[in-house]
């Protein structure tokens, strides 16, 4: 399916990309969240409750999702929208579940591209007729200009994807320092995978107990929270950042972790 939002962002659910039509920006949501957004959108005339969404998203496809994973995917749904200047997309109904906002736009164009597709597919196939009514083949130029036309989206993703690589082997030091670990007073611990000085370290316990009591998760001594980022010097926030809650069994070892990765954490979510 192919959706029209806000008619400035077109929504994909076969790869889950995000285009804005007046700009370069594309955003690649992951398979759970296309999956949310899809729902959603299908379902916008109306609020989707929380069992609803974890049965579509998870619950169908054979996975297992929680009230934290859908929190978690909402938020990012509504990160990536404003990011593309849709923002307010998804509101919450309190005590219900979530929807889409009806003052935003959504449209099907599945067929419209589709067709259009088709007629200029159609239109290239055809032979035309040159001088004194001899039928030509289409010119080598008229057909690659086609099919670049058609697969810009996966050329750009390629280049994109090439970049990124290479922004990450010349501009990335692996972190050598050893794990931290610091147990809260509640008795759970924080083991910190990156070098974290000491008024920050009081700072962050702060921020992982306040998002550990927003969402309810127990600070017991058979409980880690662990703690990873990546952030350049000059940005104020903890930038790409994973909070790992597990729990532990016998001997000390993790016996499950739920993983909560965020694209740029304050600490105040």
């Amino acid at each position: 399916m192919l959706y029209r939002i806000n008619d400035e962002i077109c929504f994909s659910t076969e790869d889950g990309l995000l285009t804005h039509s007046n700009r370069t920006d594309m955003i690649k949501l992951s398979i759970p969240a296309a999956r949310l957004l899809d729902v959603l959108i299908k379902r916008r005339e109306e609020v989707c409750t929380r069992e609803y969404l974890l049965s579509e998203v998870w619950d169908r496809y054979g996975l297992t999702g929680s009230d934290n994973n859908l929190y978690q995917y909402i938020s990012m749904l509504r990160r990536s929208l404003a990011g593309l200047g849709c923002s307010n997309a998804i509101l919450t109904v309190p005590k219900t579940g979530f929807r889409l906002n009806p003052e935003v736009t959504c449209e099907d164009i599945t067929e419209a591209s589709v067709s259009t597709l088709s007629h200029e597919g159609a239109t290239d196939a055809l032979p035309h007729p040159g001088r004194n009514g001899v039928v030509s083949a289409p010119g080598f130029f008229s057909l690659l200009f086609s099919f670049l036309s058609r697969q810009y989206v996966y050329i750009i993703v390629f280049i994109f994807s090439l970049s990124a690589v290479f922004f990450y082997f010349t501009h990335y030091t692996p972190s050598e320092t050893d794990p931290v670990s610091v147990q809260l007073p509640e008795g759970c611990t924080v083991t910190y995978l990156q070098d974290i000085d000491g008024d920050d370290m009081k700072e962050l316990n702060t921020d992982i107990r306040r998002f550990m009591n927003g969402h309810g998760l127990l600070c017991n001594k058979n409980r880690t929270v662990v703690f990873d980022n990546y952030r350049s010097e000059a940005e104020k926030e903890y930038g790409r950042t994973l909070l790992a809650y597990c729990q532990s069994g016998a001997g000390g070892k993790f016996t499950r972790c739920d993983n909560y990765y965020f694209y740029n954490w304050e600490g105040r979510e």
